[in-house]
């Protein structure tokens, strides 16, 4: 997950962001995947003092990701990304083989697996409903 997802999930706790987190959180099949940098850029943000998150809250987040999520160390691409500060999230999923969620979709290279939250939620948890 991207940060924008965190980020947007703790702000709006009943908005697509949080219903993806709890899913992930929730759901024992799917598999959420983290690297070093990605838990820092977490830390960071949720630490602003702009966006106003309760630090308990934002350490809660944290301690969810570490204790569900697998951490990976992935190696670093060399190619174009608009946004560098996305490298990362995109070297991880990739590395892992997973989606990354996302709310910028275009800030990431074309052959990359990326979902919008409303987009995973439509693919994951309505394929959980038809089983």
């Amino acid at each position: 997950m991207d940060t924008n997802v965190i980020v947007s999930a703790v702000l709006t706790p009943t908005g697509k962001a949080a219903e993806v987190l709890d899913f992930i959180i929730n759901d024992d099949e799917v598999l959420l995947f983290y690297s070093p940098g990605i838990l820092a850029e977490y830390e960071q943000v949720l630490s602003y003092s702009r966006l106003s998150i309760d630090q308990d809250q934002s350490a809660r987040v944290v301690r969810q990701v570490r204790s569900i999520g697998c951490m990976i160390d992935p190696i670093i691409s060399e190619g174009f990304m608009s946004d560098e500060s996305d490298r990362i999230f995109n070297d991880t999923a990739r590395m892992s083989n997973a989606i990354l969620v996302t709310g910028n979709v275009k800030h990431f290279p074309d052959e990359a697996c990326i979902m919008t939250p409303a987009a995973f939620l439509l693919e994951f948890k309505t394929s959980k409903l038809v089983q």
